[in-house]
């Protein structure tokens, strides 16, 4: 369609029969008259389907088309990176977590008996046991409230409620330039596919399952109708600050959209290194766990030994 063929042959160019069955479904859609993107949109892929008809109310369908694959092709390399780098970690500390409750709740006891067996003072482990155990059970308490605070921001609007807390109270900054790198990410993407700032905003807006999107948006379109101008507009409270030094640079070098793909690259990997250190930490906290597990298990293994070598 790029090169102003018409649906048609374009269908019948990408036909293989692999999609056989799609295409054909997609033709006769067409020609029961149903509008090109309303038409094209069952066809796309999960998460690009909804995106592009939405993008099609505002644009061209090609260009709706190529913009809603570059930002899903985005979305999706943004999370295979967060899973390579905290998958691993995440299990990995949940599992030694688990095995400390379950070594804790099965094997401290018998432990302290054995201790109690050979007539020696277990005071520091029945400490340790006791200490392990109120731990366990705050962490149960936080699990349950976490459990009910996922519940309830799986709302919309107690997702944006939430935010705009933090946000008022001055918290959540990793959450704040995650959520500007989306928005910039976004934002620079629009551009270059050449569309004006009033229908990228537009556009952000109207993307389905994106409400920090929507309000981080809304409130730079209101700076502008007000009169400010995009460097400042683009101060938003709810967006990363550094995002508004970068604009004044680009409005004086006049290259906003450059501009902004570099923000994204370097913001993004300040971020990700900030999620490598994270997993770091979690792995050591997984093999501190694991190491305290063996040690405290072979000290008393060999207090036998220990013994015999007194008498």
């Amino acid at each position: 369609m790029g090169s102003a063929l018409s649906w048609q042959i374009s269908l019948t160019f990408i036909e293989t029969p692999k999609n056989h069955p799609v295409i054909a479904a997609l033709r006769e859609r067409m020609l029961e008259g149903t509008g090109f993107a309303a038409g094209l949109a069952p066809a796309l892929a999960k998460g690009v389907d909804a995106d592009f008809e939405t993008m099609a109310q505002v644009m061209p369908p090609q260009q709706a088309l190529t913009l809603a694959l570059r930002l899903h092709r985005l979305y999706t390399d943004n999370r295979r990176q967060i899973r390579k780098l905290l998958g691993y970690p995440v299990l990995l500390a949940a599992g030694s977590l688990g095995g400390l409750a379950l070594f804790n709740r099965v094997c401290f006891p018998v432990l302290i008996s054995l201790i109690q067996s050979f007539d020696r003072d277990p005071s520091g482990m029945v400490l340790l046991h006791r200490g392990l155990s109120t731990l366990f059970f705050f962490l149960a308490l936080a699990g349950a409230a976490g459990g009910a605070l996922v519940v309830w921001l799986r709302n919309p609007t107690a997702r944006l409620s939430a935010y705009v807390l933090l946000v008022k109270k001055r918290r959540g900054q990793f959450l704040r330039r995650w959520l500007g790198l989306d928005f910039s990410r976004y934002f620079s993407c629009c551009l270059k596919e050449g569309c004006p700032t009033q229908t990228t905003l537009t556009l952000l807006q109207k993307l389905p399952k994106k409400p920090f999107l929507k309000l981080m948006s809304w409130h730079v379109e209101q700076a502008l109708l007000a009169g400010e101008s995009l460097e400042t507009a683009l101060g938003s409270e709810y967006l990363d600050p550094s995002l508004m030094q970068l604009m004044r640079t680009a409005s004086h070098s006049g290259q906003v959209q450059p501009l902004l793909e570099s923000y994204v690259e370097v913001r993004q990997g300040q971020l990700l290194d900030q999620l490598r250190f994270t997993a770091r930490g979690l792995q050591l906290f997984a093999y501190g766990t694991i190491a305290a597990m063996i040690l405290i298990v072979y000290q008393i293994l060999l207090l036998p030994l220990s013994i015999m070598s007194q008498m």
